[in-house]
């Protein structure tokens, strides 16, 4: 790493820190970055062309725009246009400029150690809500996760920001050389723990299947000896473990299901609102009752008490056929599958080189 790069890294870790803490949302952190990036390489790049995942992105976006002038409730679906137009405008930027294997790496190591430093604080959220609630004289930590808020934020959206991130720390470990592997080894361990604090068990499951197709993508491509690949993730899985057993109590309540009142209110809440997302599927089967008015078109459907604790459906495909109907499942499941299979066209080709990119594939999945 050259001193420019070092001096480029350190500023766009700054700055990406700033637009996450101040703004509070993750396109306007990454957009220093970007400006970083255009300013280092805006003399040399090679000419742009679309291929069917940029067509895909965009579609989602128009689908967006769309889907806006149909909801019948717009002031709550105005973010999603504006959001997803920016999103592919990004997306396009990092298509353009991110070509250069010297600019991917350092995006890597940007990402891993913003993660990384945000993991260190989300601890210290997690530990300051610890003791909160123990010094209020309760041992079920589980019962009042809604105190836990990272950054103001709920539990399990932070949750989902860690795990956005923790994949390409994961592929800068695979790149890093010595002392910075052990830097984005530490990283990714503490990330990890980030997840797995957040007491949520989507979360903790998503983090196991994450680990299982990184191990499965770094085995199939023979990056590492078996011998070596097999050590390193006992060790990592006996740190992870180590590490959690002041949490072990919480965690197999976690994972109980119905160890507390709080998580059979849990699961009646999340029948109902699927039932509810059914119900609105069919009222509006072609546009949806609109982005951001599940909670408000849900609300007619049933006055049970159970429905007042959980906003949303649960569960993505369930939320986006309610809100967006037909017309949002098609084009968001249509750049799935085509995502897929650009996965599957990668794999076909066993090329190692391509390990990192598939690290980053396997989070995503």
């Amino acid at each position: 790493m050259t001193k420019r790069q070092l001096a480029l890294g350190l500023a766009a870790i700054c700055l990406m820190i700033w637009g996450l803490l101040a703004a509070s949302s993750l396109w306007w952190g990454l957009c220093p970055f970007c400006i970083l990036i255009f300013m280092w390489k805006r003399s040399s790049h090679p000419p742009f062309r679309m291929d069917i995942i940029d067509m895909a992105v965009c579609l989602i976006a128009f689908a967006e725009v769309i889907l806006f002038f149909c909801s019948p409730y717009q002031a709550n679906s105005l973010a999603f246009p504006l959001i997803f137009l920016s999103f592919a405008l990004f997306w396009l930027f990092l298509r353009n400029r991110i070509y250069s294997p010297a600019v991917q790496d350092l995006l890597l190591f940007v990402l891993t150690a913003i993660g990384g430093m945000l993991a260190i604080l989300t601890l210290f959220f997690f530990l300051f809500y610890w003791v909160k609630v123990t010094d209020m004289g309760f041992g079920d930590i589980t019962r009042f996760r809604f105190l836990y808020r990272p950054f103001g934020m709920l539990s399990n959206d932070w949750t989902g920001v860690m795990l956005a991130l923790l994949p390409f720390s994961a592929a800068a470990w695979h790149k890093a050389i010595k002392p910075y592997s052990w830097l984005c080894g530490a990283a990714c361990l503490l990330m990890a723990l980030s997840v797995i604090v957040a007491l949520s068990r989507g979360a903790v499951l998503a983090l196991l299947f994450m680990g299982v197709m990184a191990f499965t993508v770094l085995l199939y491509y023979r990056v590492y000896p078996k011998k070596r690949l097999f050590s390193g993730a006992a060790g990592f899985i006996a740190l992870i473990a180590l590490a959690c057993i002041p949490v072990r109590a919480p965690l197999q309540t976690t994972f109980a299901m119905t160890e507390n009142l709080s998580q059979v209110r849990s699961i009646e809440g999340r029948i109902n609102r699927w039932n509810d997302s059914r119900s609105l599927f069919r009222q509006h089967p072609l546009t949806g009752a609109g982005a951001g008015n599940y909670a408000l078109a849900s609300e007619s459907l049933s006055n049970r008490r159970e429905s007042i604790y959980t906003s949303r459906s649960t569960n993505s495909w369930l939320q986006l056929a309610a809100e967006k109907g037909i017309c949002g499942v098609v084009c968001y499941g249509l750049f799935f599958a085509v995502w897929l299979l650009r996965i599957l066209q990668t794999l076909g080709k066993r090329n190692a080189t391509d390990a990192g990119a598939m690290l980053c594939a396997a989070g995503v999945l």
